[in-house]
């Protein structure tokens, strides 16, 4: 009785140290690329001249992205099987932002209206489109900002207001709060509507 105990818990302890060596490092980088920032948002327009009846659109692209490290735990093995898994290296940034925006900020260098003077925030007539989907941006959170991506942007803000002057060219600029705090600005060419 007591050598069949010893023999399962030597067993036990073998089959242990199996599952454990089964650990598979796949030939990867000690530090992945997890996560992606960037120091810098180009805002596209499509028209910088709008007829009265059009609406005025911001798409936004990512630019100056760079990779934050992350070191791996090492993965040991014991050399007590081969072990045969299907495994991939990560995709440089495959864990999404290191910072999220947090908010979206938008001005103009004109007076908009009687209402909203230069330099003043217009987000209340802005709104975010997320692939079909409507958002005011004054109600946008953190969450609302996940398509914008690295690559193939489906997020735009628009707005069909129109300033009290239309032939007054505007500038506007938008301002991004990632969510350790820093801000990245950036401005769009002069638009003016007819």
């Amino acid at each position: 009785m007591k050598k069949t105990t010893k023999i399962l818990a030597v067993l036990s302890i073998y089959f242990f140290l199996l599952i454990i060596d089964g650990c598979n490092d796949c030939g990867c980088s000690d530090v992945t690329l997890k996560f992606f920032d960037y120091r810098k948002i180009e805002v596209v327009v499509e028209e910088t001249i709008l007829n009265s009846n059009e609406a005025l659109s911001f798409q936004f692209t990512l630019d100056s992205i760079y990779f934050l490290a992350e070191n791996n735990s090492p993965c040991w093995n014991l050399g007590l099987i081969n072990t045969a898994t299907a495994c991939s290296c990560a995709e440089p940034g495959d864990a999404g932002w290191k910072f999220p925006i947090q908010q979206i900020e938008i001005f103009s260098n004109k007076d908009f209206n009687s209402s909203l003077p230069a330099n003043t925030s217009l987000n209340s007539i802005m709104t975010v489109n997320d692939s079909g989907q409507t958002i005011p941006l004054e109600d946008a959170t953190q969450e609302t900002f996940p398509q914008l991506q690295r690559e193939n942007s489906n997020l735009s803000i628009f707005t069909s207001d129109r300033p009290d002057d239309l032939n007054e060219p505007h500038i506007f600029t938008i301002q991004f709060t990632k969510s350790n705090g820093e801000m990245i600005s950036s401005e769009s060419p002069p638009i003016t509507w007819n």
